[in-house]
């Protein structure tokens, strides 16, 4: 029951990441979700880590976020050129808030917004819970590499 009432609740829209105000708000999610991400990953650096408000403000990406009682919980940014391929740059959410749907709804809003369109996102191999969201949205792992610190990656590729 309490899982039916969160998602009553959450609201999904597009972020103006350029105010300082908006790209604090995804830079915290975004630090928050990395740091569960790089102990799920095992790893000591993480690159996105490294990312700065002043980076998120002057992104020419999208950002749509997940809105819950006016707070932003999730964050999807992504990069698409009109009749090109949706590159999906982040896809994140608060660990407080994981396994509540948000990041279906997000990923949801893209293919949506998007139809017919190639979409591809990059995640860590051994982020199991990352890779089963994708897959259970149809997303099929096209390529895995080796990254920097024996990093295993894959891509996958939703085509609609």
């Amino acid at each position: 029951m309490m899982r039916m009432e969160h998602m009553a609740q959450f609201q999904i829209t597009p972020l103006a990441n350029a105010t300082q105000r908006t790209a604090t708000q995804i830079h915290d999610v975004m630090i928050a979700a990395y740091r569960t991400e790089r102990e799920i990953l095992g790893i000591s650096e993480f690159p996105p880590l490294n990312r700065t408000i002043e980076g998120v403000a002057r992104a020419k990406s999208a950002f749509i976020g997940a809105l819950l009682r006016g707070q932003l919980v999730a964050v999807a940014e992504y990069v698409c050129e009109p009749g090109e391929d949706v590159d999906i740059c982040a896809l994140v959410v608060l660990p407080s808030h994981f396994r509540m749907g948000l990041g279906t709804a997000l990923l949801r809003s893209i293919i949506e917004t998007h139809p017919g369109a190639r979409i591809m996102v990059q995640t860590g191999e051994s982020n199991r819970l990352a890779v089963s969201l994708y897959e259970k949205l149809g997303f099929r792992i096209s390529r895995t590499w080796t990254a920097d610190r024996a990093l295993r990656m894959v891509e996958l590729v939703l085509i609609s």
